[in-house]
């Protein structure tokens, strides 16, 4: 009887010692994972500003083309 009790007591250990290990795995996962996520969120934000950026200088270069259409079309209408 008493070493049916220590054996189960035995399994039980290796199932605990299991469980604590692949609670160690999910932990590192996660945080690894947690990890990636925050660097994506940095790569999302720094491309959002680059395309803002980009957008500001095309509206920019938008209004620098029709600055100087409008200059040109004058500078035909005094000849």
């Amino acid at each position: 009887m008493e070493e049916k009790i220590y054996a189960e007591l035995d399994a039980l250990r290796e199932d605990l010692r299991i469980l604590i290990e692949k609670r160690d795995r999910v932990r590192d996962e996660f945080s690894r994972l947690v990890e990636e996520r925050r660097k994506l969120i940095s790569e999302i934000r720094d491309l959002k500003a680059g395309l803002k950026e980009a957008r500001e200088g095309r509206a920019r270069l938008i209004d620098m083309v029709r600055d100087l259409r409008n200059k040109l079309r004058e500078a035909r209408e005094r000849v």
